[in-house]
């Protein structure tokens, strides 16, 4: 049976959370699920799944069709594959006409297929492909090499922390990279709330460091906060921490404390347990999943009404209802 085919354009959460049915597909037909992302870190993000062919990048779909040497590759290497099932994990018109392109027919595609309520994108995603059964293995999953975990223990070990309990911070989102914190960030908590967290959790527990993460962009916010926090169990790391090797640290921590952004997404990938902060971004069809280590929700403001639509969650919800007290509970319960 050839290979499946998956197309899928979206940030790094947005992918990960495709790789359940990556795996539902590959299993089904006894072959790795090719791949059709967006981004040049798209073959990184899905290196070591043994469920993953070929995964083809597309870094932008902006461009006109017939300006976009990129969109021609793409269409080229679409033609020359052997048919197979192919499932359009996208609703707009620029993907759909780029499958066409290539005189491609979808199995599945989520342009004719609305967002039940309520229902979360693995659900979506599975029902796309008529796989969804009270049995689908919902958890997404990512793989670290034994070199990698080896390279990120020597690295630990320069920096003096080898063998401590790890707890990692991630206050920074795609938007806050773009920009000063807070503006236009609907993902942005207050710095001080940031640091009202760390000192709990170093109060908690005492043996513990603090590690405040990030990209090399988002220094400007993780920098602060380990600096307000005033502790030598608490550091910025922001800037060094290469895809792979972020990868490497979530399954040595203790827990991760973050926003609702993508690297949330990969450490519960990687059965890291997480406390995720969601404002006006419905966790209902967004939040985490894991195979089998806790992911817990922090909403706000408390006892807010849940509608059942995404508009209706946005209006009733927002990241200055949280309260670090509701996150330090929620952080306490991961391990219970």
């Amino acid at each position: 049976m050839p290979r499946p085919l998956l197309v899928r354009f979206g940030a790094l959460g947005d992918l990960i959370l495709c790789t359940p049915l990556m795996r539902a597909l590959a299993t089904q037909a006894g072959q790795p699920c090719d791949v059709v992302a967006h981004g040049r870190w798209s073959p990184e993000v899905l290196s070591h799944l043994p469920f993953v062919g070929d995964v083809v990048c597309l870094p932008s779909r902006k461009s006109p069709y017939w300006f976009s040497p990129d969109q021609w590759r793409l269409a080229r290497w679409l033609r020359t594959r052997a048919p197979s099932p192919l499932h359009v994990l996208e609703t707009d018109a620029k993907s759909q006409a780029l499958i066409a392109r290539a005189g491609l027919v979808p199995t599945g595609t989520l342009a004719r297929l609305p967002h039940a309520p309520n229902e979360h994108v693995v659900d979506h995603h599975a029902r796309c492909a008529g796989l969804l059964s009270p049995t689908y293995a919902r958890g997404a999953e990512l793989r670290v090499s034994a070199d990698e975990l080896a390279a990120g223990d020597a690295w630990l070990a320069g920096l003096g922390l080898a063998g401590r309990e790890l707890v990692l911070i991630q206050p920074g989102n795609k938007r806050s990279m773009k920009g000063k914190a807070g503006v236009r960030d609907l993902k942005f908590w207050p710095e001080e709330r940031w640091v009202e967290t760390i000192r709990g959790v170093l109060a908690a527990r005492p043996a513990a460091q603090a590690l405040v993460i990030g990209s090399d962009a988002e220094t400007y916010v993780t920098e602060p906060i380990a600096t307000a926090v005033a502790d030598p169990r608490c550091c910025s790391l922001a800037g060094q921490l290469p895809l792979r090797r972020l990868f490497a640290l979530f399954t040595r921590a203790h827990s991760l404390i973050s926003v609702d952004t993508g690297p949330a997404h990969a450490a519960a990938a990687l059965d890291c347990p997480v406390v995720v902060l969601f404002g006006k971004t419905d966790p209902r069809r967004n939040r985490p999943q894991s195979r089998s280590a806790a992911v817990i929700i922090v909403t706000g403001p408390p006892g807010a009404p849940e509608p059942d639509t995404v508009s209706g969650w946005a209006e009733t919800h927002d990241m200055e209802g949280i309260t670090p007290a509701a996150v330090l509970a929620a952080w306490d319960g991961l391990r219970a």
